[in-house]
């Protein structure tokens, strides 16, 4: 049976046998969760792969839905742009069941854009060719009238691939706009400067220059709340092997040049003799040898091809500690191509950690690639972002024969598989009344069949795992009964977890106002 976040019926949930939650590397499987309304287009079991302690659900989902780049609106919703429909939408949870169960178009008509962003409740778009803002939102927050904010935005190719995705950031600690603008080829001698670069505007959209250069696909932007760190993911070059060069995750200096088309990682020339399009970049000047020898190494290198798309920074408190300032990454996924990648890799999240001053990167959800060989997965993250409390959102623009594209959350719940080693044996829960609603004023949670005797820790968490109730001075008969004042408790997801010795039982239950 497989357990949802929008089950309302208590049931016995048997611990997983594994530590408490470290900075271990290992990686636990779960189910995903997929709440009713989204199991049409989840119509199997799919696995994800997360740390001790970590769960997975679907936030948002529905037919021809491809999110791409995520936000939190001026209301507080998590809000996102789907490239295809050149729409921005806003996701709302009106259910109070922890997840988004309507979207509004908070803009439309942007010409495709892939990045966008809030800014003095403005709405900032950025498509190939331009940036559009929109003002004026009413209540819901749709915008009423858009305009041309930063145009002339480069976008003429002199090679293949063009690409397309233009990311803006506004960076109010130094009152300046980011804008990223990819290469116009996989590895060429671009002349125009603007291009694999991250351009700097005034927060008017004045003054245009280069902030960032060498750069082929700098997708993800992102700004360290704490320090004012700006940091940027970026997808490298192809054809020069099946494990080069690594896509990487850098901090973004002002005037700093990146490597590319003639170098990467820490001071690595390309090998000129790869192919045609690497042959064509020579000769070598004695201006080439300066800027390589000057060249910004990167503080985390991920898998090549793995196609490094979106970056954020852990600055809240809802992960454990050992999380905080920690960078998560996602992985798009190599593309199948005839250029030495025979093996997928990627479309997966990553995570950064920093020690002692240098960057170490590990797995931290995984499972949305199931064959490597051929190409399939269910899931490619393009985009990652936290939200005010500390839950992790993950766009993925793909999905898979039984699956859809979709917004993830991932949250920490202390009580998931940590610390366990078996339910009570034959014990079974029963929550009442369950929904709770309107008019009721107490839930009754009762405990039956055999089980261990002694003290019993009795808990109600939020869906977050975040402790709103404890007891632990309840002997425990032959059957166990107790009560939960509501009055309290907004609306939403609670668990509820019974446990004597190292024995335990779970289940869960919805507030509805």
């Amino acid at each position: 049976m497989r357990c949802a976040l929008w089950c309302v019926v208590g049931v016995m949930c048997l611990a997983m046998s594994v530590n408490a939650q470290t900075a271990s590397d290992s990686l636990v499987s779960s189910d995903l969760i997929v709440a009713g309304r989204f199991q049409s287009l989840f119509d199997s079991v799919h696995t994800v792969n997360l740390p001790p302690g970590f769960r997975c659900e679907v936030y948002y989902s529905a037919p021809n839905f491809h999110p791409r780049s995520l936000a939190i609106d001026p209301n507080g919703h998590i809000a996102c742009s789907d490239m295809g429909a050149g729409i921005i939408y806003a996701l709302l949870e009106r259910s109070g069941t922890g997840v988004a169960d309507t979207s509004i178009v908070l803009a439309s008509g942007d010409g495709g854009a892939h990045g966008f962003a809030f800014y003095n409740s403005a709405l900032y778009t950025a498509a190939e060719r331009y940036v559009m803002k929109y003002e004026h939102p009413n209540a819901e927050g749709r915008y009423a009238d858009s305009s041309r904010f930063i145009d002339n935005v480069p976008y003429l190719a002199e090679g293949v691939p063009n690409h397309y995705t233009r990311t803006i950031l506004f960076d109010t600690i130094h009152k300046q706009i980011l804008l990223s603008v990819g290469a116009p080829c996989n590895a060429c001698r671009e002349n125009d400067s603007n291009r694999a670069a991250i351009l700097r505007l005034d927060l008017d959209g004045s003054h245009r220059s280069i902030y960032a250069s060498g750069l082929r696909n700098a997708v993800g932007l992102t700004q360290d709340p704490m320090t004012g760190t700006v940091w940027a993911a970026v997808a490298e070059r192809n054809s020069l092997g099946e494990d080069l060069p690594g896509d990487f995750v850098a901090k973004i200096e002002p005037g700093a040049f990146y490597g590319w088309p003639i170098a990467y990682g820490d001071h690595q020339w390309d090998d000129f003799n790869a192919s045609t399009e690497y042959q064509a970049l020579l000769p070598v000047t004695h201006a080439d040898s300066v800027l390589v020898a000057s060249m910004y190494v990167p503080q985390m290198i991920v898998p090549a091809h793995s196609t490094a798309l979106g970056v954020a920074i852990d600055r809240a408190t809802l992960f454990p500690s050992e999380y905080y300032g920690n960078a998560f990454i996602a992985l798009h996924g190599s593309y199948h191509a005839a250029d030495g990648r025979f093996i997928a890799n990627g479309s997966s999240i990553l995570r950064g950690a920093q020690s002692n001053g240098s960057w170490s990167v590990r797995e931290f959800a995984t499972g949305f690639l199931t064959d490597s060989l051929n190409y399939q997965r269910w899931a490619r993250p393009c985009a990652v972002f936290f939200d005010s409390v500390g839950a992790l959102y993950v766009a993925s623009d793909e999905g898979g024969a039984h699956s859809a594209p979709a917004i993830y959350k991932i949250w920490y719940d202390p009580t998931f598989g940590v610390a366990s080693n078996s339910a009570m044996p034959t014990a079974r829960l029963a929550i009442v009344p369950d929904p709770v609603g309107p008019g009721q004023n107490v839930i009754t949670v009762s405990l039956y069949g055999a089980h261990t005797s002694g003290t019993v820790v009795f808990e109600v968490r939020d869906a977050v795992g975040r402790l709103v109730r404890r007891s632990s001075d309840r002997a425990l008969g032959s059957d166990f009964t107790t009560t939960i004042p509501i009055e309290t408790l907004a609306s939403g997801l609670y668990y509820v977890r019974i446990q004597s010795g190292s024995h335990w039982v779970s289940g869960s239950f919805v507030v509805v106002r």
